[in-house]
């Protein structure tokens, strides 16, 4: 909702720097405002989510492993 504007705000203007904020911070919501404003904004933008979402889906069990089976 208020990727728009922090993004005028940060006066970024290239369509795939725009599509990557939208991306990785809004998901899905971001990416179908980034398809509105151009293709390769809504490229950038599932890409992206997609990256976003292998390293989450990777790193995240690797941390919750390794903090529940510390020793105290």
């Amino acid at each position: 909702m208020m990727a728009p504007y922090i993004i005028k705000w940060f006066r970024i203007t290239h369509p795939f720097a725009r599509g990557m904020a939208m991306g990785s911070g809004a998901h899905a919501i971001g990416t179908a405002k980034a398809l509105e404003n151009s293709e390769e904004e809504g490229a950038a933008s599932s890409v992206a989510m997609t990256v976003s979402a292998i390293i989450v889906s990777i790193i995240a069990p690797l941390l919750a492993f390794s903090f529940l089976n510390k020793k105290a």
